[in-house]
């Protein structure tokens, strides 16, 4: 789907082409995924960060432990030249620098549990210079042991992490415009 809200098809069956014309970027979402291209995440008292979130369709949370505000965005942080884990998690609780289908990524984890609640963060940075563009994977999960034996079914992480994967291999940014060259003065 277009920021204008116009679907785009693109070879890949069930999937659509999301078009980001402000910040640049294409990636290929599940068409039955929701698109909120005003994505708002306060990282910390001075950090915000902005982008497009992506939210799985009730049929893959619903009779699971699996929180229907888990969702994939892919943000950046306007006054940011550099990546930095700090600057897209806090706290940091591992990192790791990984490349994966030619792209270099820095990653960042962090998790939180509180009453019941596991919150599991997976943060890839990718840097161009002048700019850092990173996808997040949020995964809010519930405990499975709290519900009674047959009532509520494990989410299949293994699923949901490879349509996240497929979603950020997909992402296509323009490249960079060289400078002009300047006509030698004689």
């Amino acid at each position: 789907m277009s920021s204008s809200g116009t679907p785009t098809p693109t070879v890949a069956e069930g999937y659509v082409l999301y078009e980001d014309s402000e910040y640049s970027f294409t990636v290929e979402v599940p068409e039955n995924f929701t698109i909120n291209d005003n994505y708002e995440l306060e990282v910390n008292s001075f950090l915000k960060s902005m982008g497009v979130s992506f939210t799985p369709p009730a049929s893959l949370t619903e009779g699971t432990n699996l929180s229907a505000d888990t969702h994939m965005t892919v943000e950046w942080i306007p006054i940011l030249s550099s990546c930095s884990p700090q600057h897209y998690l806090n706290p940091v609780m591992g990192t790791s620098t990984i490349t994966q289908n030619g792209t270099v990524y820095d990653v960042a984890t962090s998790s939180d549990a509180g009453a019941g609640n596991f919150y599991a963060q997976i943060v890839y940075m990718a840097s161009e210079p002048g700019s850092c563009l990173a996808v997040r994977y949020f995964i809010h999960t519930t405990n499975i042991n709290n519900y009674p034996t047959g009532t509520v079914r494990e989410y299949d992480r293994a699923a949901l992490l490879e349509i996240f994967d497929r979603m950020r291999f997909s992402i296509k940014r323009p490249a960079p415009e060289s400078p002009a060259s300047e006509p030698a003065v004689n």
